[in-house]
């Protein structure tokens, strides 16, 4: 079991990896067609999240992303995780350090992990 948390715990990383890196088909190998996010006050759907995303990029918004503290549970082909994702935003203003706590559901098609729904919160600072 451990070993199928770890895969389905390495899928969100490379969701954040690919969106890091601009790599947006990788970005759709690794989530559901029917993917949605709530972020940033929004309900997303998975082409709005890579459109959200490409115009941060646009305006020269920068982004690091860590998933930290993972929290997996499998039923099935059906998963759920908790993380803490600790990075930064950096645009015009200068760098800013940031830490959301996220939960994503994954769904196992075809032997792989796959994100289908992703909801991210900035963590009140402390």
């Amino acid at each position: 079991a451990a070993n199928e948390e770890e895969k389905a715990a390495n899928a969100v990383r490379t969701l954040y990896a690919s969106l890091a890196q601009s790599d947006f088909d990788l970005f759709r190998t690794v989530t559901t067609a029917d993917m949605e996010a709530f972020d940033q006050g929004l309900h997303l759907t998975r082409e709005q999240v890579v459109a959200l995303i490409q115009g941060a990029y646009a305006s020269g918004v920068k982004f690091e992303w860590n998933v930290t503290d993972t929290r997996v549970h499998i039923t099935g082909d059906d998963a759920w995780m908790t993380f803490v994702n600790r990075g930064s935003q950096q645009d015009a203003n200068g760098e800013q350090a940031k830490t959301w706590l996220e939960t994503v559901v994954l769904r196992r098609e075809a032997g792989h992990w796959k994100v289908r729904f992703l909801h991210s919160n900035e963590a009140a600072a402390q």
